[in-house]
C-alpha cells in the first residue's frame, strides 16, 4: 500500500499512518466525496429539490450566478436588482466557484472561466457552513482561506488581459489530472485491503496534513489583489443578511430581498464605513484603484469582523441552499407553532405590533452597524427594528436639554443615543462666537498653531457616533452614572467602537446629563461649573455635547498622561489605535431610541426554531421512503461504477 509512517511509542490500538500516492484527479474526488458526507441527508435532499437534478448529465452542468442567486434565496429575479447589487451577487457566486475548486484552489484562481458545478457547490457549503474544520482541523487559517476566496473573485470580476496564447504550456502552473501527490491515510487492516472503495480510501486519509490543502495550492497570498469597490460589495450582502434576526424564514427571506431590491443603496454606504475599518484611506471616489491586502485584511477581522464574516455567511448558506423553506419575496404568514394563546389556561390577549418607523439616523443599515459594534464589544444587548422605540427627535421636538430630558427620563431600560453634524469648517472656528465660547470652556489638546486635522479626516466629512447607555438617564450634575455597558460607536465616516475600559474604582460612571449649561458627556469625569468658572474635563476617549445642542466633540488620545481619566478603551482600528485625533461637528441631528423588551424577538425566534424542526422532520420522512443519499451521490458522480481507491 505505501511506506510507513513512523511513529515512536505507538501503542497497538494507535491508527498507523502510510503514505500514498494518488493522481490529482482521484484526489480531488475523495476531497469531494468528503465533503458530502459532511452534509446530512436531508441537506442534499433540498438541494436536490432546488436544482431540480434528475439525471447525472446535471453533474458538470455550470450553474449560473443567478441560480446562484436563487439558490441563497437572495432573489428569485436577478434582473430586478440594480447593477450594483448585481454585482455583488455575482462576486458572491464567484467566491463559491474558488471555494468549490479546494483542494487545487489554483484551477479556479487562474482560470477565470472555471465554472461552478454541483460538486464545488457541495464544497464550497461545506466551508462556509464550517463544516470543513472537522477535516482540517480547527488551527486551519480559515480567514486567509477567505481572502483567497474574496480577492480571486474580485480578480475573476476583472480580469487582466491575457498575453499568452492557448497554446502555450507555461500559461497555467496548476497541475493536470495525472499529476500524483502523496498523502498520509490511515492504513487499512490487512484483511480489509480488497474491499476499499473510493468513499472508504476518502475517510482514510489525513486532509489537515495534505501538503496541498496546508499550502492554500501554493498560491501567493500577496500577489492577490481584493478590490474595495468589490469587498464593499460583498460587506453590503453580509450586512443584510446579518441585520435580519431568526423569525418565520419565509418572513427572514422577504427581507433579505427586500432590502437587495430597495434599500441596497444605503447599505452599500454602511459598507463603506465598514471597509474604512479596513483602510481608511479608502471612499467610494478611489474604491475601484485600492486594493485591500492580506495584511489589512487580517488586521480587519481581528476584533471581531472576522468572526461576523464567518457566521454570517454560514447563516446565508445555512437558511437557503438548505432549507426547504422559501419565499416568493413578500413577507407572508406561514404555518404557525402552536400558541400558548390557545391554551384555555392562558386568557386571550391581542397585543397590537408597533410598526417601526425609520428615521434620518436610525434606519435599517444604522441599526446593522450598531449591531455589529455591540457584538464585537462582547455586550449581550441586541437592537431591531423590532425593540426600538423612539423618544426623542431633535428635528421635532426641538433641541434643548430640558425636551430632551423631558422625553428620555421616564424610560427605565437601556437607550441608543444619537448624534449626527457636519466637521466644523474654519469660518465657522474663525467667527461663531456660541462655538468660540465652547472652545474656551473645553481644554486643548493640540497646540492652537497646530494643524489637528488628519489626512483621513475631510472636510465635508458628516459625522454620525451612537452611545449604547444601559442604564436608565438622570440628572447627574455633581456625579456620573452608569456602568461598564457602556459603548460610543462610530457609525460615520468610518465605523468603530469604544468599550468601556474595565476599572474596579470607575466602574463605568463614564455619563453625565447637566441640566445646570453644562450639557452631556460620555467619559468625561464631571464639568467645573461654579462662580464664574466653567471647564469640561473630557477624557482620552470621550463625546462631549455642549448645552445648547449645537456643537459636539469626540476626542481619541492615546496617551493622556496620568492626570486624564480613560474611562473607554482606544480604537480597536489598527491604525487609529496609537493616533490622537479629534473630530469637531456643528450638530444637524440628535436622536434617543429606547431598546425595548425583546419579547417580540423571542417569539420570532420560537417560530423559527419550530420551521427548522418541522421542516426536518418531513425531509427525514421523504428520505426513508427514497433512500436519496445514495441516489444523490450517483447522481453527482461521485459514487458508482468507479472500483476501488486506487492508491499506488
Amino acid at each position: 500500500m505505501g511506506q510507513t509512517f513512523s511513529q515512536d511509542n505507538t501503542d497497538e490500538a494507535a491508527k498507523v499512518l502510510v503514505l500514498e500516492l494518488f493522481t490529482k484527479e482521484k484526489i480531488t474526488r475523495f476531497f469531494q466525496l468528503r465533503c458530502v458526507h459532511l452534509l446530512s441527508p436531508e441537506e442534499l435532499s433540498t438541494l436536490t429539490s432546488s436544482l431540480d437534478l434528475t439525471s447525472a448529465n446535471d453533474r458538470e452542468t455550470a450553474i449560473s450566478y443567478a441560480q446562484v442567486a436563487h439558490l441563497l434565496h437572495l432573489a428569485n429575479d436577478v434582473t430586478e436588482l440594480s447593477t450594483s447589487c448585481n454585482e455583488a451577487i455575482k462576486l458572491l457566486a464567484d467566491t463559491f466557484t474558488v471555494l468549490g475548486s479546494l483542494p487545487f484552489l489554483r484551477d479556479s484562481v487562474e482560470n477565470v472561466e472555471w465554472p461552478l458545478t454541483l460538486k464545488g457547490l457541495l464544497i464550497a457549503s461545506a466551508v462556509f457552513l464550517g463544516r470543513i474544520r472537522r477535516l482540517l482541523g480547527h488551527k486551519y487559517d480559515y480567514l486567509k482561506l477567505l481572502y483567497i476566496a474574496f480577492a480571486a473573485s474580485s480578480s475573476r470580476a476583472n480580469p487582466p488581459p491575457v498575453e499568452k496564447s492557448e497554446s502555450d504550456p507555461e500559461k497555467s502552473s496548476s497541475p493536470s489530472g495525472d499529476d500524483e501527490f502523496v498523502v498520509e491515510a490511515v492504513r487499512p487492516p490487512p484483511d480489509r485491503e480488497d474491499e476499499l472503495d473510493d468513499t472508504l480510501t476518502a475517510r482514510r486519509i489525513k486532509w489537515d496534513t495534505c501538503a496541498t490543502i496546508k499550502s492554500y495550492d501554493e498560491i501567493d497570498i500577496n500577489s492577490l489583489q481584493l478590490k474595495a469597490s468589490d469587498f464593499a460589495k460583498i460587506l453590503a450582502i453580509l450586512l443584510i443578511v446579518g441585520s435580519v434576526p431568526k423569525k418565520s424564514h419565509r418572513d427572514m427571506q422577504a427581507q433579505v430581498q427586500q432590502s437587495l431590491k430597495e434599500k441596497w443603496t444605503s447599505f452599500e454606504e454602511a459598507a463603506y464605513s465598514v471597509l474604512k475599518y479596513f483602510d481608511l484611506e479608502v471612499d467610494k471616489i478611489n474604491a475601484k484603484q485600492i486594493s485591500v491586502s492580506y495584511e489589512a485584511f487580517r488586521a480587519g477581522c481581528k476584533n471581531g469582523i472576522g468572526s461576523f464574516i464567518i457566521d454570517t455567511l454560514a447563516k446565508l448558506v445555512n437558511g437557503s441552499i438548505f432549507s426547504s423553506i422559501t419565499s416568493d419575496g413578500n413577507a407572508e404568514a406561514g404555518d404557525k407553532p402552536p400558541s400558548t394563546e390557545e391554551s384555555p389556561k392562558s386568557p386571550s390577549k391581542t397585543r397590537t405590533l408597533r410598526k417601526f418607523e425609520e428615521s434620518r439616523l436610525i434606519n435599517e443599515p444604522s441599526i446593522a452597524l450598531i449591531s455589529l459594534a455591540l457584538r464585537n464589544a462582547g455586550t449581550r444587548h441586541t437592537v431591531d427594528t423590532a425593540n426600538l422605540v423612539q423618544l426623542y427627535n431633535g428635528s421635532q421636538s426641538g433641541f434643548s436639554i430640558r425636551s430632551l430630558e423631558q422625553k428620555i427620563f421616564k424610560w427605565h431600560a437601556p437607550t441608543v443615543f444619537l448624534v449626527s453634524g457636519k466637521r466644523l469648517k474654519q469660518k465657522t472656528i474663525n467667527t461663531n462666537r456660541r462655538y468660540q465660547q465652547f472652545d474656551q470652556e473645553y481644554p486643548r489638546y493640540f497646540l492652537a498653531n497646530e494643524n489637528s486635522q488628519k489626512d483621513w479626516q475631510a472636510n465635508h466629512d458628516v459625522l454620525t457616533y451612537a452611545v449604547f447607555v444601559h442604564l436608565p438617564w438622570k440628572s447627574s450634575n455633581k456625579k456620573n452614572f452608569g456602568d461598564e455597558e457602556a459603548v460610543v460607536i462610530s457609525l460615520l465616516p468610518h465605523f468603530d467602537y469604544y468599550k468601556t475600559k474595565p476599572d474596579p474604582v470607575l466602574q463605568g460612571k463614564l455619563t453625565y446629563f447637566s441640566n445646570l449649561g453644562m450639557g452631556i458627556g460620555f467619559g468625561n469625569d464631571q464639568p467645573v461649573n461654579k462662580n464664574t468658572i466653567r471647564k469640561y474635563l473630557p477624557g482620552n476617549v470621550s463625546l462631549t455635547i455642549e448645552a445648547n445642542l449645537e456643537f459636539a466633540i469626540f476626542r481619541h488620545i492615546s496617551n493622556g498622561g496620568p492626570h486624564t481619566t480613560t474611562y473607554f478603551e482606544k480604537s480597536t482600528q489598527e491604525r487609529l489605535h496609537d493616533e490622537d485625533f479629534e473630530d469637531r461637528f456643528m450638530i444637524t441631528d440628535i436622536e434617543v431610541w429606547g431598546v425595548g423588551s425583546n419579547k417580540e424577538l423571542d417569539e420570532q425566534r420560537k417560530q423559527w426554531e419550530w420551521e427548522e424542526k418541522q421542516a426536518k422532520a418531513r425531509q427525514s420522512v421523504n428520505l426513508r421512503n427514497t433512500g436519496e443519499e445514495r441516489a444523490f451521490l450517483e447522481m453527482a458522480g461521485l459514487v458508482g461504477n468507479h472500483g476501488s481507491g486506487g492508491s499506488i
